[in-house]
């Protein structure tokens, strides 16, 4: 959930026209920051703007091989128990 609750940018952060990157931020789905437009100041414009400008760019996902899972996911992955080698 995004802090503040503002509804429009959940809807934009789940529709993949921006994201949360590691720090936070919303940023494009390119991982760049929102650029400026002359008299766009609110995000939901400026997202607008960029997208008109790159049709097509979506986020799609943020999961990668290198991501380090969380306190949440660490616990569990350390509750799992491998299964015991069949002995002959």
């Amino acid at each position: 959930m995004v802090k503040g609750r503002c509804l429009e940018l959940e809807n934009y952060i789940h529709a993949g026209k921006c994201r949360k990157n590691k720090d936070n931020k919303v940023v494009l789905p390119s991982d760049g920051y929102i650029p400026q437009y002359p008299k766009k100041l609110y995000y939901k414009d400026r997202l607008e703007e960029w997208h008109c400008l790159n049709p097509g760019n979506l986020a799609t996902g943020n999961l990668s091989a290198n991501a380090a899972p969380d306190a949440q996911q660490q616990q569990a992955m350390n509750n799992m128990q491998a299964p015991a080698a069949a002995t002959l």
